[in-house]
């Protein structure tokens, strides 16, 4: 039964984070949470997909997030295959800190340069 929730939890995590992918990409700058009911919606995941890479692009930690539903999508298949998590877990952290810190040099560097102008 515990294999049988692992394997749902896999499948549900690739879902999402196809889901939240798929947003990400159809990502434009142009679409904004409060776009007009006449303006025709360009994000391939409607009103939700605009709302949610608005936040994760706008709000959260800009263009370094495209790497948040890659990583779900690696946990998804690695929780399908049955494999041992302590591996992943690790390079998992790794990553993170790393795109963290790449996300807050390109914002420091933004407003140094800002600045400069």
């Amino acid at each position: 039964m515990k294999d049988k929730r692992i394997e749902i939890t896999g499948i549900l995590l690739i879902a999402v984070s196809l889901f939240v992918l798929i947003s990400l990409i159809g990502y434009s700058p142009f679409e904004e949470p409060k776009i007009s009911p006449n303006v025709q919606i360009q994000n391939p995941m409607g009103i939700f997909g605009i709302y949610l890479s608005h936040f994760l692009i706008k709000i959260a930690i800009g263009y370094v997030s495209i790497l948040l539903p890659i990583l779900g999508i690696f946990w998804g298949w690695w929780l399908i295959g049955k494999k041992k998590i302590g591996k992943l877990g690790r390079t998992t952290f790794f990553i993170l800190i790393g795109a963290f810190l790449f996300s807050v040099s390109l914002g420091l560097f933004g407003i140094i340069s800002a600045k400069q102008l």
